[in-house]
């Protein structure tokens, strides 16, 4: 069947897209995105290289936000700046954050990268140079998931729309809507075999399309050893092996996402089914495949959730006359599933499931696209929580970080057989892997840990001297500090990540170019938007429409859509959504405060830090000048040697609130670094007395 027959267009994506709006015009900076990939028994070390060019009159700072697996430890970050090279060091997060601001300041070259949220990671490279080009190469490591004896690596290259609020600010938030560009991926493995699953490895090499994951699959390998050395000269041996098949029985509740973006195509290729459907086909799989011992439940939630009922149900009296195995109650329930529509609350799913559910532990499958997640507070209620990815689409991020720190599996379909991919998530759901997973001291290695369909043992000798480390030895050491670091306490986790020199939620890598010429003014923020999914509705219809049909009332009536539509996730940024929708007068003598909240900071800094505040409404600049004509601040520009309106403008940026905006706080620090704090509050406060 035809996917475009199945659902609508989202009218809005529409509407916006052929109006322009939010379509920048500027040249995006990211001119490459290129992978490296060395795999050996059964672990994968991910060189990622993009490179950055300012085409463009003034300085620039490019940004860009990116899905990482949530399992994956980045351990490396390098650029290159013409003919120098130059190597990040691991600092505590704010430490990096501050180098980094200090670097802009003082206008040079600086790169920073940081994890968001886990598995959302971000890169900013600031005050590249008009004409300049910047290489920047960051490196993590992961061990397979392993699938009917083979193992999975997904990179993860975009996602599609996200249902809820993001916790995170409109400057560090996911963006997509961006072209498509096509990269290289190069594929070295010594003891295995690799294939490509969309498209064909030439040498090892293929060029793929960056708007969907790049999913690789390696024949079975030979488990050995593989010898890591630890920032402090231990010498790590890590062993990674498929996971030897229990016979304990299945005590599972499984939560079936049924939401609106379930109804999308499960990959971009034609005749693809729909990820709700494709779940159902793998559910009745699963049914052929129950044993009498196991017990599941099914659940099925959008913005509410519901039990569709358990294998144990019925069993009495028709049981005895016409008994009835758990996988025939399995398949009945299946066909009771109901279709995709509403928004996606995985949160409340996981919750009721929690509280009213009587099985051991829960299998959430979902495509992940929701912020309506609390993950801390769903992990202090107990209960191991696993998740199976469903979609070229999905996010792993939230979702994936509860699996993570309840000690369940994540398994990303991508390109495996959802079957598969289904019948191994349940397959670890038969080991329990509880007494793998436990720790010893700061320190000492854990015995084995269980992860991806895999158990993953490490063994640690004592300290020796070692020359320098090589890439293998030290992504072996940055795994076994992966699986540490949360068994440990945030100072203790810091101290390790510093010296490992890792990026996670407490640490980040940062490098400045003190060799670089100074770059006048603040850097233009450039934000890079992800490619459009290659599996987004209005991609996937594009190729069995030629023209977008008129909008009209049906449009808007399409059950998949109204409480799915993410306002916050459209392909411009959200400040300028908001300037589009603007509604209320402005007016005509606004108070200082209204003055900085209707400055688009991220927008305009660059220009307003040089003065030039062309780019603002008419009233806003009649009231700078305003300002700037107090005798006071006239006197304070004397003094500091700054232009009255360009200090003015640096007091403006402090009313916009603490971190309210990055940009706003990098104007704001023009007159913080050279008026002393009595002076400055004063001068504040002159100009919000002006005019009241």
């Amino acid at each position: 069947m035809n996917l475009a027959t199945q659902t609508s267009r989202n009218p809005l994506h529409v509407f916006l897209t052929s109006k322009g709006a939010g379509r920048s015009e500027h040249p995006v900076p990211l001119i490459s995105c290129d992978h490296d990939v060395n795999i050996e028994a059964g672990l994968a070390i991910v060189t990622n290289r993009r490179v950055f060019r300012n085409a463009e009159d003034q300085s620039i700072e490019a940004m860009i936000t990116f899905p990482v697996p949530v399992h994956a430890t980045v351990f490396e970050l390098r650029a290159k700046v013409g003919e120098r090279s130059l190597v990040a060091k691991a600092t505590k997060k704010g430490a990096a954050r501050a180098t980094y601001e200090d670097a802009i300041d003082r206008g040079k070259t600086a790169v920073l990268h940081e994890e968001v949220l886990r598995g959302i990671h971000m890169l900013s490279v600031a005050h590249i140079p008009p004409g300049a080009t910047i290489e920047v190469t960051c490196i993590w490591a992961i061990t397979l998931t392993v699938i009917k004896g083979e193992g999975h690596l997904c990179i993860p290259l975009t996602v599609g729309d996200v249902y809820g609020r993001s916790p995170l600010a409109d400057v560090d938030d996911l963006i997509t809507g961006g072209k498509s560009q096509m990269g290289k991926v190069t594929v070295k493995s010594p003891d295995a075999s690799v294939r490509l699953v969309e498209g064909t490895l030439s040498n090892g090499q293929a060029t793929v399309p960056l708007n969907r994951p790049i999913d690789l699959v390696v024949g079975e390998w030979l488990p050995r050893p593989l010898t890591g050395v630890t920032a402090r000269g231990d010498r790590i041996s890590m062993r990674i092996q498929p996971h030897l098949k229990s016979e304990e029985g299945l005590n599972l509740a499984v939560l079936v996402d049924h939401s609106g973006s379930m109804n999308e195509a499960v990959r971009a290729a034609a005749g693809a089914r729909t990820k709700h459907a494709e779940v159902k086909a793998a559910l009745l799989a699963l049914s052929k495949r129950l044993e009498h011992k196991d017990i599941i439940e099914l659940w099925e939630f959008d913005h509410t959730s519901k039990l569709v009922g358990s294998t144990t149900e019925g069993k009495g009296l028709i049981d005895v006359i016409l008994p009835r195995s758990p996988g025939k109650r399995l398949e009945n329930l299946v066909h009771r599933l109901s279709g995709p529509a509403g928004g996606t609350e995985i949160g409340l799913a996981i919750s009721t499931a929690l509280q009213q559910s009587t099985v051991q532990d829960i299998l959430v499958i979902t495509d992940g696209k929701s912020h309506a997640l609390d993950v801390q507070g769903l992990a202090r209620k107990g209960g191991r929580i696993s998740v199976l990815l469903v979609g070229e689409d999905s996010l792993e991020a939230n979702i994936g970080h509860l699996a993570a720190l309840t000690g369940g599996e994540i398994l990303v379909s991508g390109g495996a057989d959802l079957v598969d991919c289904f019948s191994a998530a349940v397959a670890t759901q038969r080991t329990t892997g509880r007494d793998e997973n436990k720790s010893q001291e700061q320190g000492e290695a854990a015995r084995a840990y269980g992860r991806g369909g895999a158990k993953i043992t490490f063994d640690i000798s004592e300290r020796r001297v070692t020359p320098e480390l090589s890439t293998l030895e030290r992504a072996v050491a940055a795994v076994w500090a992966g699986f540490l670091l949360p068994r440990l306490s945030d100072v203790d986790a810091a101290e390790l990540a510093e010296a490992e020199g890792l990026v996670t939620h407490l640490t980040s890598l940062v490098l400045v170019d003190e060799a670089s010429e100074s770059q006048g003014g603040l850097p233009a923020q450039r934000k890079v938007p992800l490619p459009e999914p290659a599996t987004s509705r209005w991609l996937m219809d594009s190729l069995a429409e030629k023209e977008i049909p008129h909008l009209n009332a049906a449009t808007f009536s399409d059950p998949a859509y109204p409480k799915d539509i993410n306002l916050s996730q459209w392909s411009q940024p959200r400040l300028q959504q908001r300037q589009l929708f603007r509604t209320e007068k402005a007016s005509p003598l606004p108070s200082s405060w209204e003055v900085a909240d209707r400055i688009d900071w991220s927008r305009l800094a660059s220009a307003l830090a040089a003065g030039d505040i062309s780019g603002l409404p008419a009233e806003i600049q009649t009231r700078l000048h305003q300002f700037a004509e107090i005798e006071e601040i006239k006197l304070a520009a004397l003094q500091t040697g700054m232009a009255p309106l360009v200090l003015v403008i640096s007091l403006i940026a402090c009313l916009a609130g603490p971190h309210a905006n990055r940009q706003a706080d990098r104007l704001a620090r023009l007159a913080k670094n050279k008026i002393d704090k009595a002076m400055h509050a004063h001068l504040i406060s002159l100009i919000e007395s002006c005019g009241r």
